[in-house]
């Protein structure tokens, strides 16, 4: 997948590796990139892995352990839950090691989950962090405080939103 006319590497990052909107719309991108060599960053493998793996694009597998793949949007964004839970700060750790060795000029996330748990990361290997929100931050759909937080969150990480 990689060019002589390469521009580096972007990281495309989500927590899911199934077959829905999100992961397809971000499968796309990785398969469509002709300047930057894609490397996909997955919660862990399935279809998608598969996908992108017979269309020539590297992927990584960190296993994103149960105690955060479990979290619904509410505990997500619970500061203290993810702040205080080894797991994340682990998984967080991991991911950073990931993106420093990779030394990618870009990290783009495909999720909320994806980006609070990317995000840190990113922010502490020193890359620009593209979050691609595909959930809605409004009341309809998290609780104030939630979307407070994930306004925060995205305010103090990413280089730009989607």
């Amino acid at each position: 997948m990689s060019s002589p006319r390469s521009s580096g590497i972007v990281v495309l990052a989500s927590h899911s590796a199934q077959l829905a909107g999100a992961e397809i719309a971000m499968a796309r991108v990785a398969m469509a990139l002709t300047r930057y060599e894609p490397h996909v960053l997955l919660g862990e493998d399935g279809p998608i892995a598969d996908m992108l793996r017979t269309a020539g694009v590297p992927v990584q597998v960190l296993r994103m352990p149960e105690e955060l793949r479990s979290l619904n949007r509410y505990e997500q964004l619970n500061h203290r839950l993810l702040s205080r839970s080894r797991a994340a700060q682990d998984y967080i750790a991991d991911r950073r090691a990931i993106l420093r060795a990779l030394r990618p000029v870009l990290v783009h996330t495909n999720s909320l989950k994806s980006g609070l748990l990317t995000g840190p990361a990113a922010r502490l290997a020193g890359v620009p962090l593209v979050w691609h929100l595909r959930d809605h931050l409004s009341t309809h759909y998290l609780s104030k405080s939630s979307v407070r937080l994930a306004r925060a969150a995205i305010r103090g990480m990413a280089s730009v939103a989607i």
